[in-house]
């Protein structure tokens, strides 16, 4: 069974780079409680046609891993915040477990199309959400 430093490892070689998480990411994400949560993606393209490449083929792989779209839309302007707060586009996933994310970035035929991810985006934040139990 690997220990945390190789699943660590094994993380990070799918993509290191500025828009993936870093190692203090990984580790806090693998400590979380294996439960579901939902991902707030916001990008800032720098090539559309990249980004719609990978889409093509990390769609049905999130899809088949049960996580689902809650929403998708583009961004019509900041309201309140500062000028560069915006995004070209937001997606909103609802995973079914951080398990199943992690099995997304261990997959290496995701290592192989996340390049295209890499092409596409210019400025990427992703945000992770506990869902809260009604009370």
């Amino acid at each position: 069974m690997p220990g945390i430093h190789d699943t660590l490892d094994l993380l990070q070689a799918t993509d290191d780079g500025a828009l993936a998480p870093s190692r203090d990411q990984w580790a806090q994400h693998l400590q979380a409680e294996d439960e579901a949560f939902v991902v707030v993606n916001l990008l800032n393209l720098a090539d559309a046609r990249a980004l719609n490449a990978y889409a093509e083929h990390a769609v049905p792989m999130v899809q088949a891993l049960g996580a689902e779209l809650i929403y998708m839309g583009r961004g019509a302007g900041v309201l309140i915040g500062g000028e560069g707060d915006g995004c070209d586009v937001v997606s909103v996933w609802r995973w079914p477990s951080r398990s199943a994310w992690t099995a997304l970035w261990s997959d290496p035929a995701y290592a192989e199309i996340r390049p295209l991810f890499n092409d596409g985006v210019a400025r990427y934040r992703c945000l992770a959400f506990n869902e809260l139990q009604p009370r």
